[in-house]
């Protein structure tokens, strides 16, 4: 699952990532770039010290390569393959806090530091002989945190137990999802034990009849903000009532007097974050005293939740402007808020417990139907759905299961130059890249960084070759698909890449750039293949955006908002067109990604009313205060997911491979969708049209 370095919200407001608008709208905000940085500290410094196939520098003679040059030649061994993959899929979701060159976790709060792998072996039977459940394990060292079916995603307390693990009955692989630094210890339970909670200082409508009554909407994000009007319901006498079943803060620590401790611990037993239930999220409402800190700190999931399921209170008040605009797809659905964890790490730190949160979500809706809508994703594996915990979440939620949906955002990298596919014939054929590099792609020095460029081979029994030489690198078998993958790391000054094939069979090479680093230029990239993962899986709902509006309530007046976003700065929004960033499929082997797009552009959202400074959200507020700009696959996906809840409120009994068929077989075609079913627009779009034909579709069963 993409849950690596690169891993980031699916909204899109600008392209040039230090620039800003002439109405000061920020950047995309990605929480990228400090973490990059852990990452190469990973990939170059640590390299010497991994285990497994390593890339062999082997020098030609200068008659053999251009300017004499260095060859690095991309061999592999099975005799020498190892399970590691910490460089394939390095889940490393962390940033500098500081602005230090160290990695911030390498001393936990606890003095430790554990590494989170996902295991995939032959079959349940064997991973249960050493996970035998979630709060099982039989290995020493390690600690369970989600299993299913084969798969066991778990604590690993060094690198000496993380290397057994290859030696379990019935091991497959292994993938590591990053590190985590444990929190202190929980305290011994002591008699009238005062919180140590610190209060922060803080602060659209469904389809006929069908409003999602009935329906649970997760929001799995940095969080909602509870607080938002447009997140209360008033009860008869007038008092506030939470609309949210749950909130679970992962990066909140838990605190005895605070919420209640979440479904799974770390290690040491300490809570991974607080889970607030509906009941304390209502007396925090009607308290006068508050002691919840705020559960959005960044307000892309607050404003993920308004497009969803807002029911537009805050509009509808003194002051507001009464807008049916701003209340949600399905503004009678309850709501499950998860945040992971924006604060701790500077990132999508609580990302690799995304197996244990669905989990905690099937088992706490019950029978009742649940949409898990995700605006998040990454490019930090093989685009095709075959990462360990890709294929965990894929198994645990099968189009066969009934009354549950899974929606992920396919990313907002459309228009950017992160992928190349190069086909290399046999018998020394040979490619050249060329690409930019980001300005900011820099240390806190300002010093140039160097290029991550990953690889996948469709065919091992090739050999492999690259120019100028790599400053580091890997090749390894995946043993799942059967190919080579491998990651190089090139000098800051790389400007070209040449890729070659000295064997005697043909070889098809797609390669992806470090997005945060720069861009293949147009003449080498390829703009197919840019969904990110975990929307390549292939059981979810993967969806684009299209551009349905351009108006926004600014400063008391009705504005126009152009196009500010894909380099053609001040053009006016073509309503009906795909949106320019809209990420484009299919997946690396071959599959029909997106499978529909919606309306992503803009929206007027909930404004999330404590963002961390930076903070994506509310660089634009409307002439309320209490709304801002929206755009993105981020913002289509929670739409998507409002429809699918209209869907369940009729049948709450659908499938999510029926959910899937309905909202591919109904979906609209216009001129602006030439060549659909496509890699594009997926089957079509999510309008208005499309969505009358699926309810009455769902009618007619």
């Amino acid at each position: 699952m993409a849950v690596g370095p690169e891993m980031q919200w699916r909204s899109r407001m600008s392209e040039d990532r230090k620039s800003k608008t002439s109405m000061s709208i920020r950047n995309e905000i990605t929480f990228r770039v400090g973490a990059c940085l852990v990452v190469l500290a990973l990939w170059v410094g640590m390299l010497p010290l991994l285990p497994g196939v390593t890339v062999q520098a082997q020098a030609d003679s200068p008659a053999n390569t251009e300017k004499g040059q260095e060859r690095y030649y991309l061999d592999y061994s099975e005799a020498e393959s190892d399970s590691g993959s910490d460089l394939l899929n390095p889940r490393v979701l962390r940033a500098l806090g500081t602005g230090s060159e160290q990695m911030t976790t390498t001393v936990s709060r606890d003095g430790q530091t554990y590494k989170v792998v996902a295991i995939e072996f032959d079959s349940a039977e064997s991973r249960q002989r050493s996970f035998p459940s979630s709060a099982a394990s039989r290995v020493l060292g390690t600690h369970t945190l989600a299993t299913y079916d084969r798969f066991a995603d778990v604590f690993v307390s060094s690198d000496n137990v993380r290397a057994r693990l290859a030696r379990l009955p019935g091991y497959v692989w292994d993938e590591q999802l990053g590190e985590v630094a444990l929190p202190p210890k929980p305290e011994p339970e002591t008699r009238d034990q005062p919180s140590r909670a610190v209060p922060d200082t803080i602060v659209r409508n469904g389809y006929g009849d069908l409003k999602g009554a009935g329906v649970i909407i997760a929001i799995v994000d940095s969080g909602v903000d509870f607080r938002h009007p447009d997140f209360i319901r008033y009860d008869e006498a007038g008092r506030p009532e939470s609309r949210l079943l749950y909130l679970w803060d992962v990066g909140l620590d838990h605190q005895k007097g605070r919420g209640d401790p979440a479904p799974v611990d770390y290690p040491n037993e300490a809570s991974i974050g607080t889970v607030f239930t509906k009941e304390q999220l209502t007396s925090e409402l009607r308290s006068n005293t508050p002691s919840i800190p705020s559960t959005d700190r960044d307000g892309h999931g607050t404003s993920c939740a308004s497009i969803a399921a807002g029911n537009g209170n805050a509009d509808f008040k003194e002051g507001g402007l009464k807008r049916p605009s701003v209340v949600g797809v399905a503004p009678e659905a309850d709501i499950i808020a998860v945040s992971l964890d924006l604060n701790r790490n500077g990132g999508l730190a609580g990302a690799f417990a995304v197996n244990a949160i669905v989990d905690w979500l099937d088992r706490v809706a019950g029978e009742t139907p649940l949409v898990m809508s995700n605006s998040w994703g990454g490019h930090s594996d093989g685009h095709d759905g075959n990462g360990v915990q890709d294929r965990h979440l894929n198994a645990r939620f099968p189009e066969s299961k009934k009354g549950r949906a899974v929606l992920f955002a396919a990313g907002n990298e459309g228009d950017r130059g992160l992928h190349a596919e190069v086909n290399l014939t046999a018998s020394l054929s040979q490619k050249t890249l060329e690409l930019t590099v980001a300005r900011n792609w820099v240390n806190t020095q300002g010093n140039p960084l160097p290029i991550p460029v990953r690889f996948y081979a469709d065919n091992a029994d090739t050999r492999l070759w690259a120019e100028p030489k790599a400053l580091a690198g890997r090749v390894q078998k995946n043993p799942i698909t059967g190919q080579h993958e491998g990651i190089l790391i090139f000098s800051p000054d790389v400007r070209s890449i040449k890729i070659g094939n000295n064997s005697k069979t043909s070889v098809k090479l797609n390669l992806y750039i470090h997005e945060s680093a720069g861009d293949f230029v147009p003449a080498s990239r390829t703009r197919q293949g840019t969904v990110g993962s975990p929307g390549t899986i292939s059981s979810v709902i993967t969806v684009g955006s299209y551009d349905w509006n351009d108006n926004f309530h600014l400063q008391g007046s009705r504005v126009t908002i152009r196009d500010f976003v894909c380099g053609a700065k001040n053009k006016p929004i073509d309503v009906g067109a795909l949106s320019c960033y809209s990420s484009v499929g299919p997946t690396r082997d071959g599959r029909q990604k997106p499978e529909i797009v919606a309306p992503g552009q803009w929206y007027t959202s909930s404004f999330a009313s404590a963002v961390l400074p930076g903070a994506f959200q509310g660089a634009l507020r409307d002439t309320t205060g209490k709304y801002n700009l929206m755009n993105g696959t981020s913002a289509a996906t929670p739409y998507a997911a409002g429809i699918v809840a209209l869907m369940f409120e009729k049948q709450p009994g659908l499938t999510s491979g029926e959910v899937k068929r309905l909202l591919m077989n109904n979906a609209s075609r216009d001129p602006f969708t030439s060549g659909t079913p496509g890699p594009e627009w997926g089957a079509g779009k999510l309008n208005y049209a499309a969505v009358g034909k699926i309810l009455a579709a769902l009618d007619a069963q």
